[in-house]
């Protein structure tokens, strides 16, 4: 699921996205919530998508046991950003996103520049196109606790 790109295939440095973190509290049109989880059970990830208080989007996937918890977080936020790309194709006029992700190692990737790792260069894809197309993407550096129980109840 996840390997490192050949050096030719690595996007140009020039075409770099910035990963902003935010407040846990600042304001937005979208909020995506996110989690994967590596338990004895296996591997899964989802995401649930707000515009205001509707729940507009949700996603819940069954991964290969091989894969580890970051990748399941990383297909989380893939996911989500997935997602988001779909409702700028249906023209909604948000253009301001928060995902909210518990995973610390999953944002120190996506802003080291060295990771070339496909799940790491998808989402950074993904990013610099909703840019493109002037949508602000947020990433804060925690959740709130009940949003996060809520997540690990839908993986379950």
């Amino acid at each position: 699921m996840d390997y490192e790109l050949e050096y030719r295939l690595w996007p140009h440095p020039a075409k770099a996205i910035s990963i902003i973190e935010t407040g846990a509290h600042e304001e937005a049109a979208i909020f995506a919530y996110t989690e994967g989880s590596k338990y004895q059970r296996g591997v899964g990830s989802c995401v649930v998508i707000f515009k205001g208080s509707d729940i507009i989007a949700r996603q819940k996937m069954k991964l290969e046991d091989r894969c580890s918890n970051n990748q399941a977080e990383q297909v989380a936020i893939h996911k989500a950003l997935e997602e988001i790309e779909l409702l700028n194709r249906e023209r909604i006029s948000a253009l301001n996103a928060i995902i909210y992700t518990d995973s610390r190692v999953s944002l120190d990737s996506l802003r080291n520049a060295k990771n070339h790792s496909f799940l790491v260069v998808e989402i950074r894809k993904q990013v610099a196109s909703l840019e493109r197309r002037k949508w602000r993407i947020k990433f804060p550096g925690s959740k709130p606790t009940l949003e996060c129980l809520a997540m690990r109840w839908l993986i379950d």
